[in-house]
């Protein structure tokens, strides 16, 4: 079986030859970057520089696929944000310098062409690149950093969660305008040979909304986003930051393949929705950083105990591994999977 089967059969809900692993974004990147003298200011703007990094990646930590977007921060600068770099946490938007501040802000953005327009450009054809040399054997995730999070960062998290009562309608309008732009992006990415498309939605988080609000503010997008990449031809996986355990079945009602999940126990998740949906995670990003490989591999094992039984379950960290999380422990995590995970 190819991982690209694997991870595939596993998404699908299907029983796989062992339980699959997930890279997301470029995880673990800092030791990628060192082994080939590059700095993250270079390759965001670069496709053949992604292409290199993902193949680079894949050498050093193989799991079942690999991406062609970078970091939440992907497609942003089409939108007028500043991208700002650091070693430590690669790209990222500032959260405290908000660009959409009124209608005005708002009335003044235009849905970008994604094969045209800044950092989206580059991932589509990162996404060909990879397609056409690994593609028919690791399955390829696409995606962008969400529309919840994509909301946040151009309105700022506070205001974003304060226009739930005070703006809803500048709310309803700002979502709806970003789902449009990332359904162009995901649609082009799929086209350019994407088999998957992720989105962290942390709006269904519990400290942020309750489920019923939560599904008004960012599930009805998400449905709308599921919907397009389901129609582009490509399959859907929803992350989710954070206590999401009372969201679980609105995050189901968007149509995700597969949910990727946080802070929340497998276990619990698998008895609630595991009959609709695959599950993704989600060892925790500090033990992946600080932990040793032997308690990496510890909590590898209790995953898979928790979720793997009758196929629908991809390892994962619980996020993107942190840009100087250990090779060696990224490799525990594989490794765990390839001597646990069998069926």
């Amino acid at each position: 079986m190819t991982p690209k089967e694997r991870f595939n059969i596993a998404a699908r809900r299907g029983v796989p030859d062992r339980v699959p692993v997930v890279y997301y974004a470029f995880g673990a990147g800092s030791a990628v970057l060192e082994s080939l003298g590059l700095r993250w200011q270079e390759i965001f703007w670069s496709a053949e520089k992604i292409f290199r990094v993902m193949l680079k990646a894949h050498e050093l930590m193989p799991h079942d696929n690999v991406c062609s977007f970078l970091s939440p921060a992907c497609g942003l600068d089409a939108l007028g944000a500043e991208v700002n770099f650091s070693k430590s946490e690669g790209p990222h938007v500032d959260y405290g310098s908000p660009l959409l501040n009124s209608w005005e802000d708002l009335e003044r953005l235009e849905v970008p062409d994604p094969e045209r327009e800044g950092s989206m450009a580059s991932r589509i054809k990162a996404a060909a690149l990879l397609s056409s040399r690994v593609g028919g054997e690791l399955a390829l995730l696409g995606g962008f950093g969400g529309i919840s999070t994509w909301a946040m960062l151009l309105r700022g998290a506070r205001n974003f969660v304060l226009d739930v009562k005070r703006s809803p309608e500048f709310q309803r309008r700002y979502m709806s305008f970003l789902t449009e732009c990332a359904a162009e992006f995901c649609r082009a990415q799929v086209e350019a040979g994407c088999d998957w498309i992720i989105s962290a939605e942390d709006a269904f988080a519990n400290d942020l909304l309750d489920p019923g609000r939560a599904w008004e503010v960012n599930g009805i997008w998400a449905k709308k986003l599921a919907d397009e990449v389901h129609r582009s031809g490509a399959g859907y996986i929803l992350h989710c930051c954070g206590d999401a355990r009372l969201s679980l079945e609105k995050m189901v009602e968007t149509g995700a393949d597969v949910l990727s999940l946080d802070r929340v126990e497998l276990g619990e998740a698998k008895e609630k929705v595991g009959s609709k949906v695959a599950l993704m995670g989600n060892i925790k990003l500090k033990t992946l950083m600080f932990g040793k490989p032997s308690e990496v591999e510890l909590k590898c094992r209790e995953a898979m105990a928790r979720a793997s039984k009758g196929g629908g379950f991809l390892l994962s960290g619980g996020y993107i591994y942190p840009a100087n999380t250990p090779v060696e422990n990224v490799l525990s995590l594989i490794k765990s999977a390839e001597k646990y995970g069998k069926y």
